[in-house]
């Protein structure tokens, strides 16, 4: 039979165990967001930057 004490201590390790796979999960989480961000960001300026290419040929046809 596990004293007090030990029961403490086998319940700090679980909750230790337990936090350090959500801390896991979150990361990976943030490092999705991150990667959905950076790419949004990419199709953006790719839109923008065909944008000033279709303008400039308006100009240029004119």
């Amino acid at each position: 039979m596990l004293t007090n004490e030990r029961k403490t201590v086998c319940a700090a390790f679980v909750v230790a165990e337990l936090v350090g796979q959500a801390r896991k999960e979150l990361e990976s989480n943030w490092d999705r967001a991150s990667a959905v961000y950076e790419h949004k960001s990419l199709i953006n300026m790719e839109a923008r930057s065909a944008f000033r290419v279709a303008e400039f040929r308006k100009l240029v046809d004119r």
